[in-house]
């Protein structure tokens, strides 16, 4: 399955379904909690979530057309619910807060993993240093005898 990647939030921080996954939403306004991933009509909304609540866990998510909805973990009494994704919809810092990471934060800690740190420069100048000076010791002792 390819990766989801979502904007959320007015500046559109680009996530992850990875980073999402077991994350809770916290609703930023109304939010129709449904019994499917679809809006025919409003006969499978289960409950609305107001400015503040727990929305709920994100256990998966689905692509119907252009949209994409999030599947939440059975709560409230209800089996799998499911709600519409939308940037302004839920609250990035609550993500965050969970230590959800913006695409470009995974990236740069990527990054930075692959860049040596100051303590593995030192270890391999420390080695060669070594392997210097007991090669000097060496060509030093053969040549005194």
């Amino acid at each position: 399955m390819k990766q989801l990647r979502v904007h959320l939030g007015n500046i559109g921080d680009e996530f992850s379904f990875d980073q999402i996954k077991d994350k809770t939403l916290i609703a930023k306004w109304k939010v129709n909690v449904r019994s499917g991933a679809s809006m025919v009509n409003d006969k499978n909304i289960l409950y609305r979530c107001n400015v503040g609540d727990i929305v709920g866990v994100v256990f998966s998510w689905k692509k119907v057309g252009t949209q994409v909805w999030w599947m939440l973990y059975p709560d409230n009494g209800y089996g799998y619910t499911w709600v519409l994704h939308n940037k302004n919809a839920f609250s990035v810092k609550a993500l965050k807060d969970q230590g959800a990471k913006t695409t470009k934060e995974e990236e740069k800690e990527k990054e930075n993993k692959e860049k040596p740190g100051i303590t593995d420069t030192l270890m391999t100048l420390g080695k060669y240093g070594i392997i210097a000076f007991v090669g000097v010791s060496l060509i030093k002792s053969v040549l005194k005898s």
